[in-house]
């Protein structure tokens, strides 16, 4: 089997929506990051996790007050709210529903004596 085969594509970040750094506005769509499509997948990803949702966004906070801080020296006011104010004012999900391409769990089967 080649080499290529089993290398994954590498995601092209002109059109992925990750932060550039240290402007922290997001390289696919130039809107502040974290911007709505990324709102939207973290919400879908996290949706049984959100004290870890809310983790990853204070780790990205953080690294985002250093850079501005290092670049400019101040802390834009709205830092707060892009990171840590959206997800709580987020619409709850509904549980029963799956998640973007989460795989079906399987249901269990009821035990019987032998």
């Amino acid at each position: 089997m080649a080499a290529e085969a089993l290398t994954c594509p590498r995601p092209d970040p002109a059109t992925e929506h990750v932060p550039a750094r240290p402007s922290w506005d997001c390289r696919a769509c130039g809107a502040p990051w974290p911007c709505a499509p990324v709102k939207v997948t973290l919400l879908d990803e996290y949706r049984e996790f959100p004290s870890v949702l809310m983790l990853y966004l204070a780790t990205q906070f953080h690294a985002a007050v250093e850079d501005h801080l290092a670049t400019t020296g101040a802390i834009p006011t709205d830092l707060y709210a892009r990171f840590l104010a959206w997800p709580r004012r987020a619409p709850k999900p509904d549980r029963d529903q799956p998640a973007l391409g989460a795989v079906p769990r399987r249901t269990k089967r009821p035990w019987r004596p032998a």
